[in-house]
């Protein structure tokens, strides 16, 4: 292993619980934990509780080590004892002294996996917050949906592992070897990934708010749709031009932006100031535009495919095609009772508009062209959409209660978990439909 930039390495606190006499019942990683704390005589006390793995079968075991420490005024705690291996199922510990006054005890739970040989291990679901991983080993390890909040990580070996969905917040990946791993949905606000080796990763939705990329390494690495808000570069920080202006444009705010024709397909511009921004023929396609401002920006023959216009601000001065608008204008303001009726919102079989959450409640929407929106959870109750073309749209958790929808086409749509109550079905044409139920419908 290379040897690591100089760095200071904290130590770990995982789990501390307070309690008199008597028991407390607590959740610990994935089990239920009682401590017991009961007088043995009038100068001893006797402290127990359960223990066993933080990582779920069929995993493989990981155990913490206890320590018990006593406070007479809950501030100032000092060590009681041997530190305790936590593979054993039940712990016991008996305090010895005088206890006329006040006295409490807490378990400190610490798990040490430094420098561990981990490879192609299964930690899947596990509960490591705090855990000390520095210059493990885990090439190829999968720890899908684990929990390494606030943990040492530095210098470990990730490459090739997979940690997607998982809680990574506080968590230092300072110089490790993340080389093709996958971050996927990842929490990574306010980690620390400065010098990391990210080449290649997966990071498709990750939220990197607040996290330090200084020196990191993320050539080839896949962001689309990463959180860069508040997010540490510098000159050293290797990583796509693209990637780069978008984390310029969030972090370093400036209206009046020249950015015509720049390729933003699946940017995070959440909030961004856009403000007279040109930007004409750029390809904004899938981009997260929600509360970005837009006033007076120019979006001339800009794709717009898939964006998300969820409080985006947008003025009379604004140049955008009228099917945008359109879009913006329903998602932000409703179209409660608006006669929509022939609109075209497609665009082909796979890209199309995005209206999730909007409010179409008794819209006419009759003979209109909706193939392929998405229309997750909006409100379609008592709306006329009879002939109206959804194929491949996605209506899932919508409420489609007394909708008209007689005669139209329902190819490949999602009804799943819409609210069908008084829905009119006839003449509908079903090909590989998804039903409420989750059923398949064919006509």
């Amino acid at each position: 292993m290379k040897p690591l930039p100089t760095r200071a390495i904290q130590s770990v606190l995982v789990w501390s619980i307070i309690a008199t006499f008597g028991r407390m019942d607590l959740t610990y990683g994935q089990q239920s934990v009682g401590l017991r704390i009961q007088p043995t005589n009038q100068s001893s006390l006797a402290l127990s509780w359960s223990a066993g793995s933080v990582v779920p079968t069929p995993g493989r075991p990981v155990f913490p080590s206890f320590q018990v420490e006593q406070s007479a005024d809950l501030m100032n705690w000092s060590p009681v004892g041997p530190v305790l291996d936590g593979s054993k199922q039940k712990l016991a510990f008996t305090v010895p002294g005088d206890h006329q006054g006040s006295v409490f005890y807490r378990v400190r739970a610490s798990i040490d996996l430094s420098e561990a040989n981990l490879i192609n291990a299964t930690l899947d679901q596990g509960d490591l917050r705090f855990a000390n991983l520095f210059g493990a080993d885990l090439f190829g390890a999968s720890l899908k949906s684990i929990n390494l909040s606030n943990a040492i990580v530095s210098g470990a070996n990730l490459e090739n592992a997979d940690l997607s969905e998982s809680e990574l917040s506080g968590a230092s990946f300072f110089a490790a070897d993340l080389l093709g791993a996958d971050l996927e949905d990842t929490d990574l606000v306010n980690a620390d990934l400065s010098f990391a080796q990210l080449g290649n990763a997966k990071m498709f939705d990750a939220d990197l708010t607040g996290a330090d990329l200084r020196s990191a390494v993320l050539s080839g690495a896949d962001m689309h749709l990463v959180s860069l808000h508040g997010t540490k570069m510098d000159d050293q920080t290797v990583v796509d031009p693209k990637w780069r202006l978008v984390w310029q444009i969030l972090n370093q705010s400036a209206p009046n932006r020249k950015l015509h024709g720049v390729d933003f397909i699946g940017a995070d511009l959440r909030e961004a100031n856009l403000l007279h921004a040109d930007l004409s023929s750029a390809n904004l396609q899938a981009a997260d535009l929600s509360g970005a401002d837009l006033r007076q920006a120019n979006l001339a023959a800009a794709t717009l495919l898939f964006a998300d216009f969820k409080g985006t601000l947008i003025d009379s001065n604004t140049i955008i095609a009228t099917k945008w608008r359109l879009v913006w204008e329903i998602t932000n303001q409703g179209a409660v009772g608006r006669d929509l009726h022939g609109i075209d919102l497609s665009s082909s079989l796979t890209i199309g508009s995005t209206l999730s959450g909007a409010d179409l409640n008794h819209a006419n929407l009759t003979s209109a062209v909706w193939l392929n929106v998405d229309l997750t959870k909006a409100n379609l109750s008592h709306a006329s959409m009879s002939a109206t073309d959804l194929r491949f749209t996605d209506m899932s958790g919508s409420d489609l209660s007394n909708a008209d929808l007689s005669a139209a086409d329902l190819g490949h749509a999602n009804l799943t978990g819409a609210n069908t109550n008084g829905m009119t079905l006839t003449g509908a044409t079903f090909d590989q439909t998804t039903m409420p139920d989750g059923s398949v419908r064919n006509q």
